[in-house]
């Protein structure tokens, strides 16, 4: 965490607060959505479809930032 602080604070040019109000929400976001993705699957979608739909969701993701490089 103290890394993505620096990272916000150097690179974005954000003051402290901000850079901590960023992380803040990041920080709540990545442990929401898994609860929200969890719900959504007992309630629709069921246990195999959810694994293969973030699967490869995270795929895409990992293609992209790995061609961005």
């Amino acid at each position: 965490m103290a890394n993505f602080m620096v990272y916000l604070m150097q690179f974005f040019n954000l003051g402290q607060v901000a850079a901590a109000n960023v992380l803040g929400a990041w920080a709540g976001a990545s442990n929401l959505i898994p609860i929200i993705g969890g719900c959504v699957a007992d309630a629709y979608l069921g246990k195999f479809k959810t694994i293969a739909i973030s699967s490869f969701g995270t795929l895409l993701v990992t293609h992209n930032n790995l061609m961005s490089i």
